[in-house]
């Protein structure tokens, strides 16, 4: 079954060119050879995905070879916009594959980077102590809508500095499941 999805009303996510049409595409590595020969350049790469970025668009992609939780987080995303996730369309998506675009967002700072490992620390702590949870409180709020879409989906989380990038100075998770 292929899913065609595309999100109304995302910011940025437009390209110089359009990008390979990922339907016509066998499959993920087909697909990513797609993007490289149009230009693409792998920028990232995960257990389960590869992100291509080419020189002047706004927006990366994300091809993911049948991650269920990172789709979980996108399905997330769409349905719950904050400042503290990514804008996103899920442009494609089959049992075993998918295309996601994101915007383009910049490394994580070192010091956006330490503030999200001790606010993880104090919400697992908080969370354990039946305590409430940390500020940013949206970062909190995320967390907590996630946990029972981890749970249902047999997924864990994933928060490290790896998984989140920044907008400005906005700390934006991307990819907060495993």
């Amino acid at each position: 079954m292929i899913d065609m999805v595309g999100l109304s009303g995302s910011r940025g996510m437009e390209f110089q060119t359009n990008p390979p049409d990922p339907s016509c595409s066998n499959g993920a590595a087909g697909y990513c050879n797609e993007l490289v020969r149009a230009g693409w350049s792998e920028v990232g790469k995960g257990a389960c995905s590869r992100v291509f970025h080419r020189a002047g668009d706004t927006t990366v992609i994300k091809v993911s070879d049948g991650d269920q939780c990172y789709l979980a987080f996108v399905d997330y995303v769409i349905t719950n916009p904050m400042d503290c996730l990514p804008n996103l369309e899920n442009v494609y998506r089959s049992q075993a594959w998918a295309v996601t675009h994101i915007e383009h967002l910049d490394v994580l700072s070192e010091s956006n980077g330490t503030q999200l490992l001790k606010w993880w620390e104090s919400f697992i702590a908080a969370r354990r102590n039946n305590m409430q949870v940390p500020l940013p409180a949206d970062w909190s709020q995320v967390a907590c809508a996630l946990q029972p879409i981890a749970s249902e989906g047999g997924c864990g989380f994933d928060v490290k500095k790896i998984n989140a990038m920044q907008r400005g100075s906005t700390v934006v998770f991307t990819d907060p499941l495993y």
